[in-house]
């Protein structure tokens, strides 16, 4: 009898620390927002997490020579809005972005939200991918995924995507320019529960 409850522990503490991504994630929203291209204009887009409104807006100030993208906390009438994320870029750089797609994930589960951004710098080409979501306690949000932190981006350069399939949230990174010869490679992304953060598996060339 010891033995057994043991064995169901270990069982029950094994599917804890599971990815609750599994079959979980659905997209709830989508929009594009794109870059004004005159320096004293701005743009915004807004999701709702039941009554809480999530913005992220992006533009020029008038004499910077950056491009801001930033998601803000809207605080209401009452309460001044508080930056929580923001990503700012040289007008030189080829990473100045010029549009951003951003999905908008629920994990049906847990009721958590996560948001996919897709950095493009024209509107065909896509370099960079984050994968944004408010911590526990929602005073934070968090960073989890950052495609300059994979080998493919850092190293190689190769160009960033990221997609939902059959409930599980996936990374890719292709070479555009050799596409035909060299097939992009993807990554399964999996939430830990007990260090409440994302994580991820390299499953190879294969699309899912």
């Amino acid at each position: 009898m010891v033995v057994r409850k043991i064995v169901l522990l270990l069982v029950m503490l094994a599917f804890y620390g599971m990815s609750v991504f599994a079959g979980n994630m659905v997209e709830v929203d989508r929009a594009v927002l794109k870059i004004p291209k005159t320096a004293n204009l701005s743009t915004h887009v807004d999701f709702y997490e039941g009554k809480q409104r999530v913005r992220f807006a992006g533009g020029r100030v008038y004499g910077d020579k950056s491009v801001h993208f930033m998601c803000l906390n809207k605080g209401g009438s009452k309460k001044g809005d508080v930056v929580w994320w923001s990503m700012d870029t040289p007008l030189e750089s080829p990473d100045a972005y010029r549009a951003f797609t951003i999905v908008q994930y629920k994990d049906e589960e847990t009721g958590r939200y996560f948001y996919g951004i897709l950095c493009w710098n024209s509107m065909d080409t896509r370099y960079r991918s984050y994968l944004l979501g408010l911590n526990k306690d929602r005073t934070k949000m968090n960073e989890y995924i950052n495609s300059d932190n994979f080998r493919e981006h850092r190293e190689l350069h190769l160009q960033s995507g990221l997609f939902e399939k059959d409930g599980s949230l996936y990374v890719w990174f292709i070479d555009w320019a050799v596409r035909s010869q060299v097939p992009p490679v993807y990554y399964k992304l999996k939430w830990s529960e007990a260090n409440q953060w994302i994580g991820y598996d390299y499953i190879g060339t294969q699309r899912p």
